[in-house]
């Protein structure tokens, strides 16, 4: 087969079926210059089999390379396919929606998600093509041979090709697939486990249809409908068309592939159908309904499988042919766009500029296939798994699933539904020798970021060291502070006791910050000077992080508890109880997605002022009493600490009622205010560490002493205590860890990871702890902000 057979035909590439992923590839070829014939079985290109396709971000960034956007948007009519997605329990009432769907996805990631019948998909990218005779119809693939020069391959008319490698993207079915087993089963037995084979699982079928419009149903929607042991996914189309899908489960679970996976009747299809007629969509729309409307409607069944090898020799399989997910994700059509696009990057490299007939030789075929596969197994299985898990809570075919789809999800909320859907797309892969056009756009696909996102497995390891760490000094911190809380509250109960009680809980509240009287009391005062400098970033994160989109009705929410808090037991043990739970909590990605990590504009404009008015400026009262005593600038000091947060919500309540006819905020709005706040509290932080250290240093370092490391150690333990050395220790190796989690998902290079780290650690004694803390949440917004949006400096 190294001399093309004179009565076949030959191209460097034989591609088996000319569906969306085949024609996706012939388009990628085309581009790179690579030669190739489709082989396709239907008579037709494009013929109407009434299946739909949904395109996600993921794939659609592909098919934007391939030159496609533009056609698929003019399906919509210049208009966005979704304005509303909804989830509806199992008797047709609302879970959550999300308005403005299009929009959203759009903003997020540049793409939204379109839902059109396939074939206008295949027929876009046959358009696409400039020359449409290597689309060949009525050509399936019957029989294959391969040996070390070539692949050879017979049609169902008898015609022969033969190629450098052969891709089967020739679906669920594929007989590219069963060759190369044969094939692999008599030169490498056991290559493709049996076992593998006929264990592959089909608990679900599906009847998939289109149905004319109803006003019955709302259009420009998405609708997911749960219920038990059968779910439903409804969309609106083109033309106010119907796209809907019954998923059923089967009584026993069916094992194995071909002959093995259940064909069903139409007979049996309508059965179905009837069986569900009366299950409801909402007050109006039933199952019944929509099936009595319908102009296409199919019963199959529903394999899922992504197999642990994908080729061999020449021969590789893409699409559902090496991997099958549930269509509830959505995912299938786009997952092989993702495969077209690795191969392609692939093959790619082992072209010659310096060679004018290009040729594939066994070692570097066998090398990129197995480079193609082991870029894409990983990810294949975990959309996989999640096309299943969400198949199984919707239909809630178990204990659990029915515990999350009645408890959980009623918790949930549009964020939550987008993420979840985009996350999906995130870690895409797209055609790296095709530059993506630009689509605006403020989150970021893996491969934009800064640095490629490790593993969460590499995580494991630090996880195994610092959970044990945080544990510890949560014990010790425990101990430590057990005793104050228990202090603290018998001396509220005596003074509830007392005539006025009010005032004798103020007082003992006051007695634990109260200020010196005067300088004299040395170690009152630096321990004060400490806990300023120290207090003031801390005091900051929480109210950024309480005015979150991310944070919303969650106890973060609420910064006015941590501060009451830390009033009543002190800075200290409420700011390691705040980052021990955060630590072990810490596993989304959430914070760094653009709507979550976007602080009400309003709040983040008054929170330096407030934090001015409402504890650094009290704070110097204290210290240089001047118009009060100082027991009555302790006092204010801590009504007006008390207050902060409810400051806060009060100006930016305010102001965002004079601005009622503003346009809506933007995902980056409150950057250049969040940049102010952080740079103002390194500022606050700083002076007043400063202070603590000329104090500090004419205490114990007055200029006849002799400087003593011992002796520095020694004081600054007395006067900072247990508890300001092991809450320091844990917002250190937080904050740390973060930097690590931060390379980690890519938003930062390992070098600046490393920098940051070196520089924060190194911050602690020259700026103190709390300006260090400051500063590196100001790199890390900087750095989480950037990709959003080109700022010249922040």
């Amino acid at each position: 087969m190294s001399t093309p057979n004179p009565m076949s035909r030959h191209a460097q590439v034989l591609i088996a079926g000319g569906s969306i992923a085949g024609l996706a590839l012939a388009n990628a070829l085309e581009k790179v210059g690579i030669t190739y014939f489709v082989l396709d079985q239907w008579q037709e290109i494009a013929p109407d089999v009434g299946a739909s396709i949904g395109i996600f971000p993921n794939g659609f960034r592909i098919l934007d390379q391939l030159g496609c956007h533009d056609a698929i948007t003019a399906l919509l009519g210049g208009r966005d396919a979704f304005d509303v997605m909804k989830m509806r329990d199992e008797r047709g009432q609302m879970i959550f929606q999300m308005d403005d769907a299009s929009r959203r996805f759009r903003e997020r990631l540049g793409y939204e998600p379109v839902f059109v019948d396939r074939q206008m998909i295949i027929r876009i990218l046959f358009d696409s093509l400039a020359d449409k005779t290597r689309i060949l119809t009525s050509k399936g693939v019957v029989s294959v041979e391969q040996d070390s020069n070539g692949i050879r391959v017979e049609t169902k008319d008898a015609e022969v090709f033969t190629g450098g490698i052969l891709v089967g993207a020739d679906g669920v079915h594929s007989t590219v697939r069963r060759e190369m087993w044969r094939i692999a089963d008599a030169e490498t037995p056991g290559l493709f486990p049996l076992k593998e084979r006929n264990k592959v699982p089909t608990e679900y079928c599906c009847i998939f249809g289109i149905s004319k419009p109803t006003y019955l149903f709302d259009e420009y929607s998405a609708q997911y409908i749960l219920g038990r042991g059968h779910s439903y996914l409804l969309v609106s189309g083109v033309g106010g068309r119907i796209y809907w899908f019954l998923f059923k489960r089967l009584d026993k679970t069916v094992r194995g592939l071909y002959e093995k996976v259940p064909r069903y009747t139409d007979a049996e299809r309508d059965a179905l159908a009837e069986e569900h007629a009366n299950d409801r969509f909402s007050d109006k729309l039933c199952f019944g309904d929509l099936y009595s409307l319908r102009t296409a409607a199919t019963l199959q069944a529903l394999p899922e499988f992504v197999f642990s090898k994908w080729h061999h020799g020449r021969i590789i399989t893409i699409g559902d042919a090496a991997h099958k997910f549930n269509p509830i994700g959505g995912q299938g059509g786009n997952s092989a766009l993702e495969d077209v696009a690795v191969l392609i990057n692939q093959l790619v490299k082992l072209l010659n500029p310096t060679e004018k007939h290009q040729t594939f030789t066994s070692i570097n075929i066998a090398q990129a296939f197995e480079n193609m596969q082991s870029k894409r197994l990983k990810r294949a299985r975990a959309l996989m798994r999640t096309s299943h898990v969400n198949q199984s809570i919707q239909a809630m075919d178990s204990r659990r699933s029915a515990f999350i789809a009645k408890y959980i999800l009623p918790l949930a909320n549009a964020e939550h539904a987008l993420s979840a859907l985009l996350g999906t797309s995130k870690p895409a892969a797209r055609l790296d020798m095709i530059d993506v056009p630009e689509r605006l756009h403020y989150d970021s696909f893996y491969d934009e970021r800064a640095a490629k996102p490790l593993s969460k497995s590499l995580m494991k390891l630090p996880r195994m060291v610092v959970d044990p760490i945080f544990a510890g000094l949560g014990y010790l911190l425990y101990y430590q502070l057990g005793g104050l809380a228990a202090e603290f509250t018998r001396d509220v109960v005596r003074a509830l006791m007392g005539d006025t009680p009010i005032h004798s809980v103020l007082s003992v509240i006051s007695a634990r910050h109260a200020g010196p009287s005067e300088w004299s009391d040395s170690e009152r005062m630096l321990r004060l000077l400490f806990e300023i400098s120290w207090a003031t970033p801390i005091i900051l994160t929480w109210l950024i992080e309480g005015h979150r989109q991310m944070n919303h009705c969650s106890l973060i929410s609420k910064p006015s508890i941590l501060i009451v808090s830390s009033q009543i037991f002190g800075i200290a043990g409420t700011a390691a109880a705040y980052y021990l739970t955060t630590a072990f909590s810490m596993t989304a990605e959430t914070s760094t997605n653009g709507d979550n990590r976007h602080v009400s504009l309003y709040a983040a404009r008054v929170l330096l002022p407030v934090i001015l008015a409402g504890y650094c400026i009290p704070a110097l009262l204290m210290i240089f009493p001047t118009l009060f005593s100082s027991r009555n600038a302790s006092i204010l000091w801590q009504l007006m600490t008390g207050a902060i947060a409810l400051l806060i919500l009060e100006l930016s309540r305010t102001l965002s009622g004079r601005k009622k006819n503003a346009a809506s905020e933007s995902h980056v709005s409150d950057a250049p205010h969040l940049m102010t706040a952080y740079k103002g509290t390194v500022l606050l932080s700083s002076f007043y560490h400063s202070l603590f250290v000329a104090y500090a240093s004419y205490l114990y370092f007055p200029s006849s002493a002799i400087f003593s490391l011992s002796k520095l150690v020694d004081a600054t333990y007395a006067f900072m205590g247990e508890e300001y050395v092991l809450t320091t220790a844990v917002m250190v190796l937080f904050e740390l860890y973060r930097v690590l989690d931060l390379r980690r998902r890519g938003f930062t290079t390992t070098r600046e990871a490393w920098n940051a780290a070196v520089l924060f650690l190194g911050a602690q004694m020259v700026l103190g702890p709390g300006a260090a803390l400051a500063g590196l949440w100001w790199w890390r917004e900087k750095k989480v902000i950037a990709l959003g949006i080109k700022f010249a400096k922040l």
